[in-house]
């Protein structure tokens, strides 16, 4: 029998004339913990209206089996999207138009207006800033697209910093047109959040485990014992005392402690532990004691990391202190016979494979006298296959660490200018993946339409730095206009001619196009009387055509006639990181 859940919402508008809206929403657990509901793949979902930071939020999903949710395919977004339009106190976008001045007309934009909307109703999803980059948590991917216009912003409104922003909210988009709603918000903040259960992950733990760091299980039990006692209910059930001593293992148990309503709180006293007034008695039993007159963990391993100041003490107050505890901000030495909460911990039967990562996806892992080794793919070589063989030196994203990149940028009237800020963001991600330098990589960006100009040289790319080359690409002017592209092609022959690194054998030279339509009649001619001079001089073409308006075979001829160096996605939309990294990997072979 279906244990799923029904529940019938009826929205009626008392006035004359008024219709009812009937709205069918199925809420199935299934098999999902209490107050959770099962969403795409079967996964588990919470919308918790409980106000927390970030971090206290992440911690409260952990403590569940779970954590913030990745909103990152499609299915997840909209299943949350969907629940936030019929949340009673939905954390609405209230918008505002500006009006800019394009192409000989007025254009209409929409923004967030930064006062009016309630940013504090908005969920806390699993998405942070890290390395200058918002990335998911459990994939280390970059947060891409469906970000509220204007953002991420970090906290700036106009000429002012409300501060600094480095954490994800979901907000309800609330419009037709834009719907998107990820905003960058401050992680001190106190929202509602989301919490995900891969039901798949947490099958592999046992009843009452949750599934900690490298998918090993962790149970945090409220009953008290002694520390012996504690290590045999432990061994009872096939466990050990958690040894926490990595970083991700401290941080995970760290975390429970810190959400956990009985705190285990260390107080400080003239910049010293308050020996009486910490509350030593709510700490967790962890796997390590004295041994041989030296605290160790079960695995003989010496503890010599995450000491509250001060300790170990052995007791100076209260007598012999041979056992471990773990407090909010570290460990602490206490009486061995004194009742306290512990922590077990299952360690996943591990796989030699495991430790090659998948071969990084070029090669398969094979296990020999117990040891893992990976067998490349042709075309890959190093321990972990996750070098590309290739004539030149290339960085570890398989970019040739000396390239000169000219870069063709197609600004036509064609290309609306929404699509052309994701064209400057595709370039901006390209470069960073060179390794920019005088004896290294450049980049050339040169923008086409029934004009042309030149926006970056070489020589810029290497004067400006990375971050004002990201400012540079980011705050180019849209050209508009028709499609001109064997000119755009004779200006990179004349550039490489001029300035590119000819007659260095170590460099790779590439010319990208980047186009979203057929070039005007009278310009195939120049393209193919262009490309072979281009050819000629060491310079390969990559053609990349954007739509479903470009034309495959002038593609094609741009690039030669090289079906290997022909790019195409639906829309600019595609011009993600995924797409990025294929393209990479095609241009050294």
């Amino acid at each position: 029998m279906n244990r799923g859940i029904w529940f019938l919402l009826t929205f009626a508008c008392l006035q004359a004339n008024a219709r009812v809206d009937i709205v069918k929403v199925s809420l199935k657990r299934g098999d999902c913990p209490l107050y959770y509901m099962t969403g795409p793949g079967g996964n588990c979902f919470k919308f918790s209206e409980k106000y927390r930071n970030w971090a206290a939020a992440r911690a409260q999903c952990k403590t569940e089996g779970g954590d913030l949710a990745n909103l990152q395919s499609n299915e997840d977004y909209d299943f949350a999207i969907r629940h936030l339009k019929l949340n009673p106190k939905s954390p609405k976008v209230i918008w505002r138009s500006v009006k800019k001045f394009e192409n000989w007309k007025w254009k209409v934009y929409w923004y967030p207006n930064e006062l009016g909307t309630d940013w504090d109703r908005g969920f806390w999803i699993g998405a942070s800033e890290r390395s200058r980059k918002f990335k998911w948590l459990n994939n280390d991917e970059k947060v891409t697209g469906r970000w509220l216009p204007g953002n991420p912003d970090n906290g700036w409104f106009g000429l002012i910093q409300t501060g600094a922003e480095n954490c994800v909210q979901l907000m309800n988009y609330n419009s037709k047109k834009i719907k998107k709603g990820y905003n960058d918000y401050k992680c001190g903040k106190s929202t509602r959040f989301i919490c995900k259960i891969d039901l798949e992950e947490k099958s592999r733990c046992p009843l009452h485990y949750v599934t900690g760091p490298h998918g090993d299980c962790y149970r945090f039990s409220e009953e008290r014992k002694t520390y012996d006692h504690a290590a045999k209910q432990c061994e009872a059930e096939g466990a050990q005392l958690a040894n926490t001593q990595s970083s991700e293992v401290y941080t995970f148990v760290s975390n429970y402690i810190k959400s956990n309503a009985a705190k285990a709180t260390v107080k400080w006293l003239l910049k010293a532990v308050s020996i009486l007034t910490s509350s030593w008695n709510n700490g967790w039993w962890i796997g390590a004691h004295k041994q041989d007159g030296a605290f160790k963990w079960i695995n003989g391993v010496a503890v010599t990391t995450h000491w509250v100041k001060g300790m170990p003490d052995n007791g100076v107050v209260f007598g012999a202190e041979s056992c471990v505890q773990q407090m909010d901000i570290g460990y602490n030495d206490d009486v061995c016979g004194k009742k306290l909460r512990f922590v077990c911990m299952v360690k996943k039967a591990r796989n030699p494979c495991d430790e090659v990562n998948n071969c990084g996806g070029n090669g398969q892992c094979l296990v020999e006298a117990g040891k893992a080794f990976c067998a490349c793919n042709q075309g890959w070589t190093g321990k972990h296959c996750g070098e590309k063989k290739c004539r030149f030196v290339v960085t570890r994203g398989g970019m040739p660490v000396k390239a000169d990149v000219m870069v063709l940028l197609d600004g036509s009237g064609s290309v609306s200018s929404e699509d052309f800020q994701k064209s400057l963001s595709f370039i901006r991600d390209f470069a960073d993946t060179m390794r920019i330098g005088s004896d290294a990589g450049r980049i050339n960006v040169h923008q086409f339409s029934h004009t042309h100009q030149t926006e970056i040289t070489f020589a810029d790319s290497v004067e400006l730095g990375e971050k004002q080359l990201k400012k540079k690409i980011d705050g180019l002017q849209q050209l508009g206009g028709g499609t001109f592209t064997g000119d755009a092609l004779a200006e990179a022959l004349r550039v490489f001619r001029e300035s590119g690194r000819r007659d260095a054998t170590d460099v790779a030279k590439y010319v990208l196009v980047l186009t979203d339509g057929e070039t005007t009649s009278d310009q195939e001619d120049k393209i193919k009387e262009t490309v072979p001079e281009i050819t000629k001089i060491g310079v390969e073409i990559l053609g990349i055509g954007i739509g479903g308006k470009v034309n495959q075979n002038q593609l094609l001829i741009m690039t030669g006639n090289r079906q290997d160096r022909v790019f195409s996605v639906d829309s600019f939309d595609k011009l993600n990181s995924d797409f990025l990294k294929k393209m990479v990997e095609k241009m050294c072979e």
